[in-house]
């Protein structure tokens, strides 16, 4: 069966006898229609404990980084595995890492530890 779906145009008010698509998940666009995105893949391992925070970084030179921590490490995604960039943390309760990019750095805060510089 073939279904004749609209222009996506998520954000149009909605109207009745409206052809248009509003939500399309797990899909692209093509010339004739939608296509599947298609499967995922697991690039990286599981990082021990839970995960507080993650953030992706681009340098200067436009390398892209990807940083996460838990509640005592930060880690770097690094040749398809995570690399400990920083130990010795104590995230309490509820606390989360928080992250920005300043420039060429990247900054790194939990709230009770000092912030850390990511290079």
């Amino acid at each position: 069966m073939y279904w004749q779906l609209g222009s996506y145009a998520p954000d149009r008010a909605p109207r009745l006898n409206d052809t248009v698509l509003r939500v399309a998940d797990n899909v692209y666009p093509s010339p004739d229609g939608y296509r599947p995105v298609g499967t995922w893949t697991q690039e990286y391992s599981a990082l021990s404990g839970t995960v507080k925070g993650a953030a992706s970084f681009t340098s200067r030179e436009g390398v892209t980084s990807i940083i996460a921590g838990n509640a005592t490490n930060l880690y770097k995604a690094e040749s398809g595995a995570w690399t400990s960039i920083g130990a010795g943390y104590s995230l309490l309760g509820n606390a989360r890492w928080r992250f920005a990019q300043f420039g060429g750095l990247g900054i790194a805060t939990n709230g009770s530890d000092p912030m850390q510089k990511i290079n």
